[in-house]
């Protein structure tokens, strides 16, 4: 059976965004950052099944935390310059 693909979703309203890695049963949350209102859902044998960042500031802020960066662009569409969409990269 083929892991099934990372799925995220965003609530508008609330501004929180959801990134499901994979399917599972969570059995706790943990806190993924000090500094920003990020969490990881994880199951019984330690696996994160999803992270859970209450705005796209609070994921920014935990990623820089640990040493990585968001890209966000400004514009988004095919006549864009920067139209990669959202990164999220480790700096080496």
């Amino acid at each position: 059976m083929a892991p099934s693909p990372m799925q995220s979703s965003y609530d508008r309203e609330s501004g929180i965004l959801y990134l499901r890695i994979r399917e599972g049963n969570p059995e706790r949350t943990e806190e993924f950052s000090r500094t920003a209102e990020v969490y990881v859902d994880v199951d019984a044998e330690g696996n994160v099944l999803g992270l859970e960042a209450l705005s796209f500031e609070d994921l920014g802020r935990a990623c820089e935390e640990r040493g990585g960066k968001l890209d966000v662009p400004e514009k988004w569409g095919e006549n864009s310059p920067d139209s990669g969409g959202v990164v999220i990269h480790r700096d080496r």
